[in-house]
């Protein structure tokens, strides 16, 4: 028994599995008031592995959060259920910064936003900042897409009270050239700042009528000529005023990846800087209640300073393989998905250079994630031919997988029961097909990255543990 149960823990210390799921012992508490709080957490492993987790266990179940990733480098990641695993590379002691988006959803709409840094070299020191907005729930405005290149139409939704009826004033333009510099007020007709745009922007309002139902969408309102940081202000009879804030070509200059997302879909993925060999996930997230299609399509440069291109989403020029989604253009969201859905082996590129994925909803809603394909960075230096799994995490995988049959034998001998155990059985046998299709880079298999499989090998530790 004891021997056997020290193998099992050597494996389990092979493979970097706990006994448990914990957050960082020094996570750090973001109180959002209305009693609700989270605790951020950030964990180093070796000298470029790292990984963020959040305990939401005191939110109450009228609020929520959204989470998202600041480098160094200056990329931005939306994170899945506010968990991500990733590595960086850095010779300076610059720092992460996390953020939290809160919402509240009571009579009134509530947000605030918390940010918390920590500095690469000193993992004990954290920092935080905070600001909070409150809107009226009458009147919200978003854009598509929020993050427009120069010169590409941006469309305007207004979403006010259904029986409202009257203008929407556009109140105020503003204009900063970086994050770190102030506002100003422009002209909203400058030919400076913007390049062309609707005659609603031009008469300085729209006329909402009773057949709007408290909602429009002001299609090719305006294109931005000069990129920087912009802010659109609208206002309504009642003095209620709201703010849009469009980052217009704000990371041309850097060949990282990014994305662009507003309030109504967020998109992440397992991999932003993918090989051509290696397929990538795309997770989109939406309303809970949205049901409808939502539109894939695909944007090409070749280096940083080129113009982006559309290109189709079957084209053998830039596309090894892909998913029936990606082939048909489109995914259906149906109630089920609960606003949320992740695309498995959606796409494997075939030509090195810069991607962007877009994802348009029935509303017009857009959103893009951005790519960075054959990047000889450091970052992926580590990385296998197997999405999702390093070569050294590749290596575990295929060394447990060889030992599997000689210790299943082993433990059935040890324990008779076993043998009559059809759960555990059935649970050895998922653990060594879903192995196996990992090390042959199975298109569909249950393990997209080796966070997976240790959660899987866990499972069958603690059953395998408390049955013998």
């Amino acid at each position: 028994m004891k021997k056997l149960l020290w193998t099992l823990l050597a494996v389990c210390a092979f493979l970097g599995v706990g006994l448990g799921t914990a957050y960082a012992s020094d996570c750090l508490n973001l109180n959002f008031g209305n009693w609700d709080s989270v605790c951020l957490g950030i964990e180093k492993s070796g000298t470029k592995n790292f990984k963020i987790s959040v305990d939401k266990n005191n939110l109450s179940k009228s609020s929520s959060i959204k989470c998202y990733v600041i480098l160094p480098n200056s990329s931005m990641y939306s994170l899945n259920n506010c968990e991500w695993t990733f590595s960086y590379s850095s010779n300076n002691t610059d720092g992460v910064v996390v953020s939290a988006t809160y919402i509240l959803k009571n009579k009134d709409f509530y947000s605030k936003r918390m940010a918390a840094s920590i500095n690469f070299n000193k993992w004990t020191r954290w920092s935080s900042s905070s600001s909070s907005s409150k809107s009226d729930k009458n009147l919200k405005i978003t854009t598509s897409p929020s993050s427009p290149d120069t010169y590409d139409w941006v469309k305007l939704t207004i979403k006010t009270d259904k029986n409202y009826t009257g203008k929407i004033k556009f109140s105020k333009f503003q204009y900063r050239s970086s994050s770190s510099s102030s506002w100003s007020n422009i002209s909203s007709t400058s030919s400076t700042y913007v390049s062309d745009y609707s005659t609603d922007w031009s008469n300085g309002y729209y006329r909402m009528t009773s057949s709007d139902k408290g909602e429009a969408t002001l299609k090719n309102l305006i294109k931005f000529k000069k990129s920087g940081y912009y802010r659109i202000y609208v206002e309504d009879t009642d003095g209620n005023e709201s703010y849009v804030q469009i980052n217009v070509d704000t990371s041309s200059s850097s060949s990282s990846s990014s994305s662009s997302y507003n309030d109504e879909i967020e998109l992440s993925t397992n991999r932003t800087s993918p090989s051509t060999s290696q397929y990538v996930n795309l997770t989109i997230e939406t309303d809970d209640d949205y049901v409808g299609k939502l539109t894939l399509s695909a944007k090409y440069r070749k280096s940083s300073s080129d113009s982006w291109s559309s290109i189709s989403n079957t084209s053998s020029t830039y596309f090894t393989d892909y998913s029936d989604e990606w082939d048909d253009g489109y995914y259906r969201m149906t109630s089920s998905d609960d606003g949320e859905i992740t695309l498995k082996n959606l796409v494997k590129f075939r030509k090195d250079g810069y991607y962007r994925i877009y994802v348009e909803d029935t509303d017009g809603n857009e959103s893009y994630i951005q790519f960075s394909v054959g990047d000889d960075d450091d970052d992926d230096d580590d990385e296998s031919k197997v999405s999702g799994f390093s070569t050294s995490e590749l290596s575990k995988v295929k060394s447990i997988y060889k030992q599997r049959n000689s210790l299943i034998g082993q433990m059935q001998r040890k324990y008779p029961s076993l043998k009559k155990d059809t759960y555990w059985i059935k649970l050895s046998d998922n653990l060594y097909d879903d192995m196996k299709d990992v090390i042959n880079d199975k298109k569909y298999r249950d393990f997209d990255d080796y966070d997976d499989f240790k959660k899987a090998f866990d499972d069958w530790y603690k059953y395998t543990t408390r049955n013998i």
